[in-house]
C-alpha cells in the first residue's frame, strides 16, 4: 500500500499519533515504528486511543491568544495582530518563541496569551471510527509496513486543506 493511500485510509489513527508526538509522548509512535509484530501495533494503538479518550473526558478550555506566525523577513516568530479564541484540551508554557520545540507545531497552536505568556495549545485529535480502526488492524496483520508508514506520517505536519 502506497504512503498516500495509507494517509487517506487512516487519517484518525495518524492524527491521534501525531497528537501524542506533538505533546512529547513519543512512546506510542516509537513502538509502532519499530514493531515486528501486529500484536505490538494493536496494543500500542489501543493504549494511544485510551490515553486520548481520557484527555477527551476533561473539560475543554478556551484561551484568547495572538497566534505566532513566522516572519520570513525577520526570520523569527511574531504574534499576529488579531486575537483568536482557541478551544484546547492540553497546553504547555514556554519562556520564549525560540524555546518552542518543533514537535509542538504538529498538533498545537502556539500563541501569546493576554498576560504575555507563550503557550502551545493542543486541540483534540480526530478520533478514528470503528471501521477505520478495524481496517488498520487488518492491514497491519497483512503487512507490518502499513504500521511503519503510519508512524512515519504521524511525525509530519498535516497538509493544509
Amino acid at each position: 500500500m502506497k504512503a498516500e493511500d495509507v494517509s487517506k485510509k487512516f487519517p484518525g489513527i495518524i492524527d491521534v499519533l501525531r497528537y501524542h508526538v506533538a505533546t512529547g509522548r513519543y512512546s506510542y509512535v516509537d513502538r509502532i515504528a519499530a514493531a515486528m509484530d501486529a500484536k505490538v501495533v494493536e496494543s500500542s494503538i489501543r493504549e494511544a486511543l485510551r490515553a486520548v479518550t481520557s484527555i477527551i473526558g476533561t473539560t475543554p478550555r478556551k484561551a484568547q491568544v495572538r497566534v505566532l506566525e513566522f516572519s520570513r523577513e525577520e526570520k523569527r516568530y511574531k504574534p499576529s495582530e488579531e486575537t483568536l479564541t482557541i478551544t484546547f484540551v492540553e497546553d504547555e508554557k514556554f519562556h520564549s518563541a525560540e524555546e518552542v520545540p518543533g514537535r509542538v507545531w504538529l498538533h498545537g497552536i502556539v500563541g501569546i496569551d493576554p498576560e504575555g505568556k507563550i503557550g502551545a495549545f493542543y486541540t483534540l485529535p480526530i478520533i478514528p471510527d470503528e471501521k477505520e480502526l478495524a481496517d488498520f488492524i487488518d492491514a497491519v496483520k497483512r503487512s507490518i509496513e502499513v504500521a511503519h508508514t503510519v508512524a512515519s506520517l504521524a511525525m509530519t505536519k498535516k497538509v493544509k486543506e
